[in-house]
């Protein structure tokens, strides 16, 4: 088969119309068969050459919800009887359907208001509307953190899963973007927590359910690595700690607005606007995030993913590395003001952005182990020099954190989470392992007793050839055009221990093939979070 030349986008832009519209309804409502056909057809990207476009529906997720509705529904039946297979579909077990699903789906609310008989096309095209929908924007260019990742990497990117806006608030379904738009405004969403969804504090775009920054490598073998050096929920993150917006919020609102709210009605409501709006994926955004990666990798030919462990993620965000001291201030209206510093001197850049911060958000800036500090009144009291509730400083030594949250969502609920879904047969028996990885020229002093030609010409150190013997460095070198070379030793260098899963072809084969669950079902205990 010939190779398509064009990206994805093209490809898909280019089919007829009726085969666009079996590759996106056929990923969210199609019965089995038809489903695959369609995924079929987004698979031929693993022809393609380029990475994912931006901003483009994502078709590797499919509803459970949709396809049991297809295939096992009769054309038409009484609602109440169907509401009461959906209510049996939430019981724990391998079910045709997770109970998050359902509930985000409100097929039982809406099977009860619709009453007597309920047809298949009905139920199909209310779900189209309601189910769990996703969005992704990938990062090349004008990416905001590129600066915290191991040397040694090529093609850095940033991935955003997003849910769509209009299935997250029911009240938006069937609205365009520009309808949305307008609402926003009317309702005066601007920023942060807000009814229309989440805006975290590292993205601007809203409703991230996680995000994940990657870059390529070239295995001890020569493998092409997927390498993951952060996955990351902030809106869950935020969610287990304040909570989640639910059904008693919106109960509260209706009852302000026909005048019925009681005043401890009204301020529990003022409680609740503080929490974080509902999402899907609470406790298996982690395994999501990491089944998305793995669909990346076989539309894009690696051979395994690998991915930092807790220790570096530590040391990456280790303040003391940075900050040689940490003045902090608390307002008299509760708020923080924080200055840091680099020697005798002020760092402006970052402390224009760290001007009265609310106590709960200030781990978002600095972390969950030196808010703490903050917020605990640690370090040298300074309040006699400031008009201030209270103030201090934290030398160096008081901003060095331990990063044990990291260390065990990097080194232990991760690589456990990956191995309890891959480790099976029909997966190839996929299990995490540790190898080691080039980072860069890093050199460790010893020598390998091979011999390298180094150019100059270009103003940076780059290595022609490396070779088994001095003379015939030298000999060469000297047939270059040039008289800017070295031949020096080649040196040992310095290597990262990193969790790595190798890509097997029956992994290659179902993701391609079968894609993954919108929903999983969530597992009791299950700790989706390190902060």
């Amino acid at each position: 088969m010939d190779t398509y030349q064009g990206t994805p986008a093209q490809f898909i832009n280019q089919a007829p119309r009726n085969i666009t519209n079996a590759l996106y309804e056929g990923a969210t409502g199609y019965p089995k068969r038809d489903w695959q056909i369609a995924n079929a057809l987004m698979a031929s990207q693993a022809m393609m050459p380029g990475a994912m476009t931006a901003s483009k529906a994502v078709v590797p997720w499919r509803s459970k919800l949709q396809e049991t509705i297809g295939a096992k529904m009769p054309n038409a039946m009484p609602s109440t009887a169907l509401a009461q297979q959906v209510r049996g579909w939430r019981l724990p077990g391998e079910g045709p359907a997770t109970q998050e699903q359902i509930d985000w789906s409100g097929l039982p609310e809406w099977l009860a208001e619709k009453g007597g008989k309920v047809t298949k096309d009905e139920v199909q095209k209310y779900l189209k509307e309601t189910d769990l929908r996703f969005e992704e924007v990938v990062k090349g260019r004008n990416t905001k953190f590129s600066q915290y990742q191991l040397p040694g990497g090529e093609n850095y990117r940033e991935l955003l899963i997003t849910i769509t806006e209009d299935v997250r608030d029911k009240s938006l379904r069937g609205k365009s973007k520009a309808q949305i738009a307008a609402i926003r405004m009317n309702r005066g969403a601007t920023g942060g927590y807000h009814d229309l969804g989440y805006v975290s504090p590292h993205y601007d775009e809203p409703n991230i359910l996680a995000h994940v920054r990657f870059n390529d490598r070239t295995g001890p073998n020569g493998e092409k690595v997927l390498f993951i050096e952060e996955l990351q929920s902030d809106w869950h993150q935020a969610g287990r700690k304040k909570g989640y917006k639910g059904k008693r919020e919106q109960e509260l609102i209706r009852k302000g607005q026909i005048g019925e709210q009681t005043e401890a009605e009204a301020e529990e409501l003022a409680l609740l606007f503080d929490v974080v709006p509902d999402a899907p994926w609470k406790k298996t955004w982690p395994l999501k995030a990491f089944q998305r990666m793995v669909r990346y990798a076989a539309e894009n030919g690696y051979d395994s993913i690998s991915w930092t462990p807790g220790e570096v993620q530590a040391e990456r965000y280790d303040l003391s590395k940075h900050i040689d001291r940490l003045d902090y201030i608390k307002n008299h209206d509760g708020t923080y003001t924080l200055n840091t510093w680099k020697g005798s001197r002020p760092i402006e850049e970052l402390n224009s952005k760290l001007h009265e911060i609310p106590e709960d958000e200030i781990e978002n800036y600095i972390g969950k182990e030196v808010a703490e500090k903050i917020i605990g009144h640690k370090g040298i009291d300074a309040s006699n020099m400031y008009d201030a509730e209270f103030a201090g400083t934290l030398p160096s030594i008081d901003l060095k954190v331990g990063g044990e949250g990291m260390k065990g969502f990097y080194d232990k609920i991760l690589p456990a989470e990956v191995n309890k879904f891959f480790n099976k047969a029909k997966w190839g028996k996929a299990k995490v392992r540790t190898e080691g990885i080039d980072t860069g020229r890093e050199f460790m002093g010893k020598g390998t007793g091979r011999w390298e030609i180094v150019s100059k010409e270009s103003g940076r150190e780059e290595i022609i050839k490396t070779v088994e013997d001095r003379q015939e460095a030298r000999d060469f070198a000297k047939t270059l055009r040039h008289s800017n070379w070295v031949v020096r030793e080649e040196q040992k260098t310095k290597g990262q221990e990193v969790w790595t899963l190798p890509i097997t072809p029956e992994m290659k084969s179902k993701a391609l093939g079968e894609g993954f669950w919108s929903s999983q079902r969530e597992k009791p205990g299950l700790m989706g979070a390190y902060a």
